[in-house]
């Protein structure tokens, strides 16, 4: 698609004669010229994002899940992130919110630094210790009987879906 940025490039180039020359002179003639070629940019503008989607259409493959990539892109509706305040200042790009993110998640998930030995040690021997008691304390719930799950069904069943949260 070179040949279209070569195009439009000329035609940018003509345009800015034409709206110097109307601005001078404010002859209408030129304001005419100025309004067709951008048109013209517009259109080969339009041309060319249309060609480029149109092969990018042509590539998709709905076995390697490509196309249903598209669709689902198309479908989700994303709402983009709001400024974020980071430790520098407001961040208001898209580069400078992912390093204000990064950042906050370095902050909050990092090893704890344990400055007494002594306390850990405390922490662990009680968990080992509750660990051990409770490893057998395994209380068997026992089976719920035929006629009482009968029983639950039915009155599920009879009352509408406001009688189940309002009782």
């Amino acid at each position: 698609m070179p040949r279209i940025k070569y195009a439009a490039h000329d035609v940018s180039n003509d345009m800015f004669g034409f709206d110097f020359k109307y601005t001078e002179m404010r002859v209408y003639f030129f304001l005419t010229e100025l309004n067709r070629l951008q048109n013209a940019i517009k259109r080969k503008i339009y041309h060319y994002r249309q060609q480029a989607w149109e092969d990018n259409l042509s590539t998709l493959n709905a076995e390697d899940n490509s196309l249903w990539g598209i669709a689902k892109a198309f479908r989700k509706k994303t709402s983009p992130i709001s400024a974020l305040n980071g430790p520098t200042g407001i961040a208001l790009s898209d580069t400078n919110k992912t390093e204000v993110i990064a950042h906050s998640l370095e902050k909050q998930f990092h090893l704890n630094d344990i400055h007494n030995p002594r306390k850990d040690e405390i922490i662990t021997s009680v968990v080992d210790a509750y660990m051990d008691s409770n490893i057998n304390n395994t209380d068997i719930i026992p089976p719920l009987s035929h006629l009482k799950l009968f029983r639950s069904l039915k009155r599920l069943k009879s009352k509408s879906f406001r009688e189940r949260w309002d009782h």
